[in-house]
């Protein structure tokens, strides 16, 4: 199914709209792991010892 018609150009434009007011129509920023880190890398502080 695809849409078509007058109705379905509003939707369009109405979700073009809001897309634009989120800020989600720039290309998505650049990843990084440089937050994340291996499990073993962490030292957990042992409870009652």
């Amino acid at each position: 199914m695809k849409g078509q018609g007058p109705m379905a150009e509003q939707i369009r434009q109405l979700f073009q709209v809001a897309r634009r007011k989120v800020g989600l129509d720039s290309p998505p920023a650049e990843l990084s792991t440089d937050s994340f880190r291996r499990p073993g890398d962490v030292r957990q502080l042992t409870l009652g010892v």
